[in-house]
């Protein structure tokens, strides 16, 4: 062991020195004092040697200025038990794990994330002819790929979510297949591709959803106009004269302003290049922005349908949880019927785009999967996801001419002309009872179905059930939609609609003009099990 003795009678020699020549004594003791606690602690350091040896006893013995320490000794702990090996993950995307990639689909986080995946597949075992595609994480987090293999061959699909805008400019630059946006491309962004040489962008609707308001449950909001809506998210005015607003400050939840969905809020609710207001919070995701709104009674935001309408119906329904509500716009409900009819302003399209080259067009591969989503196969997928299918072409369930043959065919005398949509009624299972979330709904159309009244306008109400028993002999369906029509008329009259002869008919239609196909699909059938509420146009309106 080094000694130390040494070095404390040179210091002590100095210092004592320095003192006695300057008058320094105290001074000099004070510092002396620290000098040696100082030197003591480090000896004390550097002569503790501990082996770490697992689950064995080491003995040291250090020695002070002035005596021996006794001797220590110290358990080491023994060595943990080793952690348990993380779950390994999927290979991220390589040459190697996707071979050639034959399409790419980037933009709209809306629709990359279900729709978008589940057609990739689809095209890819019944178009491409490959074994059922295996999913592969890519590089970030927002691309994703899926590999099928035909005749030992891999090929893929890769998809990014990076919004609407970075599809259009991918798509631009050459960097993918195809653009997926909720929105219409730009002037600016066709020019663009024109320049680029891409010739003219060319737009296929593959599906449509809709932007919901939503507040909290206990607000005083229930009905905004779009000018209303753009005084809030836009000029940040806190009330309107209106006195379903309430006069306190409202915290603005909004989705990621270059979005495609606050693209077309803003297309749809101001005319003008407004900005979203300052105090807008964005948020990233429909959901998260829910939850936000349920936890401010002073909150409103807008959100996808689709992403959000789990929280207010079906088996998983959190709408007591999250405390939050849908709110009219220009007077009409966004539910089913309403966004199908598109009798609800916000509607939101989902948009393929693919550039026209001068040289014949895009590869046959792009050309076959636009073919496919926007026909009937690929349509019939955007419908079993809960989206409303594009028409192109085809003819809804719900249009004017569909039901308006009904409306002739039925127990009432006809109108003038084809009647205006109001709303639809859903029903369970074998019942013709209301639900109270449907009873709710037709509550809120109270002042709307009176002024049609008080206008000289007839209301019809028309009662549907699925096709589930068609076969019976005896089947209960048109049993069960004159119920469900009676039921719904006995219900608008209870809130006040007038009773008199030829204000309130029905009639009713059995398994006809079913909305959706699927046979067991329970959400799907409640389509069909329904009742519509329909309101006779005014007599001197040449409107179609």
């Amino acid at each position: 062991m080094p000694n130390k003795r040494p070095i404390i009678d040179i210091a002590w020699i100095a210092i004592r020195e320095f003192a006695a020549d300057h008058g320094l004594a105290i001074v000099g003791w004070l510092f002396l004092s620290a000098t040696l606690a100082f030197v003591l602690v480090k000896s004390y350091q550097n002569n503790v040697k501990v082996t770490a040896l697992t689950g064995t006893t080491v003995t040291t013995t250090t020695t002070t200025t002035s005596s021996t320490m006794s001797t220590a000794t110290t358990t080491l702990c023994p060595t943990p038990a080793p952690c348990p090996s993380p779950t390994p993950t999927p290979r991220p995307a390589s040459a190697e794990n996707i071979g050639k990639v034959v399409l790419r689909l980037h933009g709209s986080k809306l629709i990359g994330e279900e729709l978008a995946p589940a057609l990739a597949k689809a095209f890819l075992t019944r178009e491409l002819r490959t074994l059922e595609p295996t999913q592969i994480p890519g590089r970030a987090p927002w691309e994703q790929y899926f590999v099928g293999v035909h005749g030992g061959e891999k090929m893929s699909v890769c998809i990014q979510t990076t919004g609407s805008d970075a599809g259009f400019k991918d798509l631009i630059f050459g960097e993918c297949d195809v653009g997926l946006s909720v929105r219409e491309a730009s002037d600016k962004e066709k020019r663009r591709a024109e320049c680029a040489g891409l010739g003219t962008l060319r737009v296929h609707e593959l599906a449509y959803d809709a932007i919901v308001v939503i507040a909290h449950k206990e607000s005083s909001l229930n009905n905004l106009t779009k000018q209303e809506l753009s005084d809030k998210f836009f000029d940040g005015i806190p009330a309107s004269g209106r006195g379903s607003i309430s006069p306190q400050p409202l915290k603005l939840y909004i989705r990621d302003r270059k979005s495609g969905i606050s693209r077309t809020f803003r297309n749809i609710v101001v005319k003008d290049k407004k900005e979203f207001s300052g105090n807008a919070e964005e948020v990233y995701d429909c959901l998260e922005l829910a939850k936000f709104v349920s936890s401010d009674i002073h909150a409103i935001g807008f959100a996808s349908f689709h992403k959000t309408k789990d929280l207010f119906a079906g088996p998983n329904c959190t709408i007591d949880a999250l405390k939050i509500k849908l709110l009219e716009v220009d007077g009409v409900y966004p539910d089913e019927a309403s966004i199908e009819t598109k009798r609800y302003p916000l509607s939101l399209p989902f948009y393929l785009y693919d550039p026209e080259y001068p040289e014949g067009g895009s590869s046959s591969i792009t050309k076959r999967f636009i073919e496919y989503a926007t026909k009937a196969l690929g349509q019939e997928i955007v419908r079993t996801h809960g989206y409303k299918i594009a028409q192109n072409g085809q003819t809804s369930s719900l249009n004017q001419e569909n039901l308006q043959i009904g409306y002739r065919s039925g127990n009432t005398r006809s109108a003038s002309a084809p009647p205006d949509f109001v709303t639809m009624v859903k029903f369970a299972k074998n019942r013709s009872d209301i639900p109270e979330d449907e009873k709710k709904k037709l509550r809120g159309l109270r002042e709307e179905l009176i002024g049609y009244q008080n206008s000289n306008r007839r209301i019809y109400v028309k009662g549907y059930a699925c096709k589930i028993g068609d076969e019976k002999p005896t089947s209960p369906n048109k049993e069960f939609s004159r119920l469900r029509a009676k039921a719904v008329q006995e219900e608008i009259i209870k809130i006040g609609v007038k009773a008199e002869l030829d204000k309130v008919m029905t009639t009713w239609f059995g398994s006809e003009n079913p909305i959706s196909s699927s046979e067991s699909d329970e959400e799907e059938l409640r389509k069909n099990r329904r009742a519509e509420i329909w309101v006779e146009k005014p007599r001197n309106s040449n409107a179609k």
